[in-house]
């Protein structure tokens, strides 16, 4: 073998290597993906979450053809990085590292669940968690009167209501991630993970848009 063979073999075995280490766990994957993903890309990864047609562009199907040409790198720094000027946020500041890998690895598994006009039945089996738990159920997000107390200014509610889990490290990082407003309506009134349902009696219609819109703007924490 000549010396630029054996240093090509050499650098081929190392970055496989390194991904082999750094694969995720589907199945650790499957209950992430339904927190932070599904409210977008749907249950199955088809694009179609309870939010996705107030997105603009719509969500990425996975199972789709230009989806499936991303490399896992290419798909690992979209989850990481966010794609700028869509309604995908960053994830390297609300999940750890290992997390990523995790979420990356079930992605990947919806490349194959489904094929444009194959049933549901013939996919290919997913981790119990996600395949039994069916999809939150539609609501609406915007528009109607105000029903509760809190004033409909967003710094206000997002100080009264948001502010104790986000910015303590509680819950997610929720500044600087450009999040999409509709995308925080839907998890403000459905809840996820640890995080309650709030319902129109506790942030009313009104109050819930302005918090929306303030959080998608929140600036990033400076260094």
């Amino acid at each position: 073998m000549t010396p630029r063979a054996w240093m090509l073999a050499t650098v081929t075995l190392l970055v496989s290597a390194h991904f082999a280490d750094a694969a995720g766990d589907p199945a650790e994957g499957a209950p992430l993906y339904k927190s932070n993903c599904l409210a977008c890309h749907g249950a199955a990864g088809k694009g179609d979450g309870p939010v996705a047609a107030a997105l603009t562009p719509p969500p990425a199907d996975f199972a789709s053809d230009p989806s499936k040409q991303k490399s896992e790198p290419e798909l690992l720094a979209v989850i990481r990085k966010g794609v700028p000027n869509t309604s995908m946020p960053p994830y390297e500041s609300a999940l750890s590292e290992p997390q990523l890998q995790d979420v990356l690895a079930y992605v990947l598994t919806l490349r194959t669940t489904a094929t444009s006009g194959a049933p549901a039945a013939a996919a290919v089996a997913r981790p119990a968690a996600a395949a039994t738990t069916p999809p939150p159920a539609r609501v609406a997000v915007a528009g109607g009167p105000p029903q509760g107390g809190i004033p409909a200014d967003g710094a206000t509610t997002y100080a009264n209501s948001c502010i104790f889990c986000h910015d303590t490290n509680t819950g997610p990082m929720l500044r600087g991630r450009q999040i999409h407003p509709a995308y925080v309506r839907y998890i403000v009134r459905n809840g996820m993970a640890a995080m309650p349902a709030f319902r129109p009696s506790e942030i009313d219609d009104a109050s819930l848009a302005a918090l929306a819109d303030y959080v998608a703007k929140l600036p990033g924490v400076a260094h």
